[in-house]
């Protein structure tokens, strides 16, 4: 199973970070893998909840059912899922600050033997994805310009 981590700093309050984490109206505006839930945005985020959620990563789209694992209010949202052919995700958002400046850490893994062959291209197209959605997450919250590259 492959383990990816990305982290960023955020010149904003956590609870305003938090608030665009954790609210799913506000979603595709930053999640870069993410295409539309297709039975429709989940009313909140709860642990024990599921949905479905359509991705696209290196152009092909697939569904993904999740369980909410684990949420605290304000801290963390581990996500437990399953995809097609049998593959296996999980994805975790962390946030830690204060009323100036917020951390936010994500990991993410998947596995199944659906994804073997495409392994390494696999991980580094979901690494850079999470760093983008990140990225988006920051200009978001605070305004500023989403960086080029």
């Amino acid at each position: 199973m492959a383990v990816l981590e990305n982290s960023i700093q955020i010149s904003a309050p956590k609870d305003k970070v938090w608030g665009a984490i954790a609210d799913l109206d506000v979603y595709a505006q930053w999640m870069t893998l993410h295409v539309d839930f297709p039975e429709g945005t989940p009313d909140e985020m709860k642990q024990g909840e599921s949905f479905k959620e359509k991705v696209k990563i290196m152009g092909m789209p697939g569904d993904v059912t999740w369980t909410v694992a684990e949420y605290t209010e304000g801290d963390l949202i581990e996500l437990s899922g399953q995809g097609p052919m049998g593959t296996t995700l999980s994805a975790s958002f962390k946030v830690d600050g204060s009323d100036e400046e917020t951390s936010v850490s994500y990991s993410s893994e998947f596995g199944g033997a659906a994804l073997a062959p495409l392994a390494a291209t696999l991980e580094k197209e979901a690494a850079k994805a999470g760093q983008e959605s990140l990225e988006k997450l920051r200009a978001l919250v605070t305004g500023e310009p989403v960086p080029a590259g």
